[in-house]
C-alpha cells in the first residue's frame, strides 16, 4: 500500500478551512448544518486553549489540530516503509504541476500522465492581510510542530 501526503502551510490551511465553514457553508443550504458562524480569530483562540484537551476525533472543524502534521505522519510511519509514502507540499502541486505529477506517477510505478492543471476549487477569496494578527499567532503556535515534523520527513518547507 501506498500513501501520498500534501501537505499545506498550516497557517493557510486553517483559514482555508474556515473560510469553508464560515462563508461557504452559510451560503449552501445542503452543507448548512455546518456552518461556523464564530470569527476565525475566536475559533482559533477556543482552539489553541484546548488543544492538547481535545482528541483527534472530538473537534469536527477542527482548525488548527490538523495542521499538526507530524503526530499524523509518525503514525503511518509506524506502520509503512518510509518507501511507501510520499510527501509532497501543496505549492510544489500548484507551481510545479507537471513535475509533481511525475514524481506522483514514479512513486506509483505507473505510466507518465499529461493532466492538464484545472482549478476545481473556486471558493471565497479573502484578504489575507485582514487577518494578520491570527496568521502571526498560529505561525509561532506551528514552530515547534513544524520543527519536527522536517526533522521527521528530512526536508523543511517555507512555512
Amino acid at each position: 500500500m501506498k500513501f501520498i501526503f500534501i501537505l499545506r502551510d498550516p497557517v493557510y490551511r486553517a483559514l482555508s478551512a474556515w473560510n469553508m465553514y464560515h462563508y461557504v457553508f452559510f451560503n449552501h443550504h445542503k452543507f448548512s448544518k455546518h456552518y461556523d458562524s464564530r470569527s476565525f480569530k475566536t475559533a482559533i483562540e477556543a482552539e489553541i486553549i484546548t488543544f492538547n484537551q481535545d482528541d483527534w476525533y472530538s473537534n469536527r472543524v477542527s482548525y488548527v489540530k490538523r495542521g499538526v502534521y507530524y503526530d499524523q505522519l509518525l503514525k503511518y510511519q509506524k506502520f509503512f516503509p518510509k518507501e511507501n509514502i510520499l510527501i509532497i507540499e501543496h505549492n510544489e502541486l500548484i507551481n510545479q504541476f507537471c513535475d509533481t505529477i511525475s514524481l506522483i506517477c514514479k512513486f506509483l510505478n505507473i505510466p507518465e500522465q499529461a493532466l492538464v492543471n484545472k482549478k476545481a476549487n473556486e471558493g471565497i477569496v479573502l484578504d489575507y492581510s485582514a487577518f494578520q494578527e491570527q496568521i502571526n499567532l498560529l505561525k509561532e503556535f506551528y514552530k515547534p510542530y513544524n520543527k519536527k515534523l522536517f526533522e521527521l520527513i528530512q526536508k523543511e518547507y517555507d512555512w
